[in-house]
């Protein structure tokens, strides 16, 4: 009889050190979510930073920057910028 396929029997392989299976942490946990609340604070040439607006949170790109828009779904553009880092952004209660 043949050896079966690798990918056909996968090997689980311990990843905590005493030999039980766990599930890994995702390596780029985000912040923010879509709907969240957030305030953009972004540096000005002179180094002080200005408050933007209440906006919510649309969407997470793979890059990891966040897209905006008002509550009522309007895009949110600040400074001709659409895209935001999570450094740029606050929660907002």
């Amino acid at each position: 009889m043949a050896e079966p396929q690798s990918w056909n029997n996968p090997t689980i392989v311990p990843a905590d050190g005493a030999g039980r299976p766990s599930i890994a942490k995702y390596p780029h946990s985000r912040k923010f979510r879509p709907g969240d609340s957030v305030q953009v604070n972004i540096r000005n040439p002179d180094g002080s930073t200005t408050a933007h607006g209440e906006y919510m949170v649309e969407r997470v790109t793979a890059s990891g920057t966040y897209t905006l828009c008002a509550e009522d779904g309007d895009p949110c553009q600040i400074n001709g910028r659409k895209d935001f880092t999570e450094m740029e952004l606050t929660l907002v209660d």
